[in-house]
């Protein structure tokens, strides 16, 4: 008898790093063959992708009545990352739960952070396993909230071959000749993408492209430092397809990275696949992730920003193509086919 299992996809659209992992993931759960397991996955009600004849669909807010109307059960109910629902307790399917991050933790204070760190005891508690995406964050939440008696098991994303994609050069990139900076994510405090703009004084032929969602003051702020000082020389893009993405790994004189804040650090991985320059910060889950393979920032002071990027740029061309082919190399031990094989084994021992 096959095992049902539900997967959480209600974030599916989302132009993030959660809606990336999810769109790559069900592509492979669309062609994986499971002969012992039933996937059933959840989408919003405005998914407009592809929809496979083998896995069943609920909408989200519309679970248990979804469930009912095809006349199925659940045994068990992945969700996805930490920012979902568990499942009803009406199913009364086993629950996994994935946790991508805390970064709460570093970002709220006082009863905020109490009030989410008791949030996620409570997910965890109620869970029956957790996986997370990360070393780092399994120490993480070790330290600060605990798993109590749960089993925990590190999947860590994975990244397709987006090497080989189409690539596009963007609107926005008036002289494809001229050397420029790249860094994507969104425009929020974590992301720090604040500490890039002195560098920008230091390499005045170089352009830099920030490129990402820009939702708030932390935009603005930036938005204002370009209009006002970097004007034709920084440029904060909002989103960009996948194409543009590509077109810009593949020619930037260096990937920069500051975050402060990452569970994984994706696209710190799809850099790599590009074989860039890259230089990141040293915090959290990035050294984990990146190895040796780039270079560090240890602080954010404009100084040795600047020094290390120097060094990063003066790397003879010999050995950063020697280095770049061994991150090439090791970067592809993150891939979909080990990810979705780690789950699936997974929902077969829960």
């Amino acid at each position: 008898m096959k095992k049902n299992v539900v997967i959480d996809f209600s974030r599916i659209n989302d132009y993030t790093g959660f809606g990336e992992v999810a769109r790559r993931y069900y592509a492979e759960l669309c062609r994986v063959d499971a002969p012992d397991l039933h996937f059933i996955a959840i989408v919003p009600p405005d998914y407009t992708g592809v929809r496979s004849e083998n896995i069943d669909y609920l909408t989200t807010g519309n679970e248990l009545q979804d469930l009912q109307r095809l006349g199925l059960s659940a045994d068990l109910w992945h969700t996805t990352d930490q920012r979902q629902h568990l499942s009803p307790r009406k199913s009364g399917a086993k629950r996994l739960l994935t946790i991508h991050d805390i970064n709460f933790i570093g970002e709220k204070t006082g009863i905020h952070r109490l009030k989410r760190i008791l949030k996620m005891k409570l997910k965890i508690m109620r869970s029956d396993y957790i996986s997370v995406i990360s070393q780092y964050v399994k120490d993480d939440i070790s330290t600060h909230i605990g798993f109590g008696n749960k089993g925990v098991s590190i999947v860590y994303n994975g990244v397709p071959d987006i090497e080989s994609s189409p690539r596009e050069q963007p609107a926005f990139v008036k002289d494809p000749s001229a050397k420029f900076f790249f860094t994507i994510g969104q425009v929020i405090p974590k992301k720090n993408f604040k500490t890039l703009l002195p560098l920008m004084d230091v390499f005045p032929d170089h352009h830099l492209y920030i490129c990402g969602e820009t939702p708030g003051s932390y935009a603005d702020d930036i938005r204002e430092q370009i209009a006002t000082r970097y004007a034709d020389r920084v440029f904060l893009t909002g989103q960009i397809e996948h194409s543009e993405k590509y077109w810009l790994y593949a020619h930037c004189a260096a990937f920069l990275f500051p975050s402060k804040l990452e569970g994984f650090g994706l696209p710190i991985v799809e850099a790599m696949r590009f074989r860039c320059n890259i230089i990141a910060s040293q915090l959290t889950s990035i050294p984990e992730i990146a190895q040796d393979y780039i270079s560090y920032w240890a602080d954010f002071t404009p100084e040795h920003m600047i020094s290390v990027l120097q060094k990063a740029l003066d790397i003879p061309q010999e050995t950063l193509q020697r280095r770049h082919e061994e991150m090439y190399r090791y970067s592809q031990r993150f891939n979909y086919a080990t990810y979705t094989a780690q789950y699936l084994d997974l929902y077969r021992r829960i």
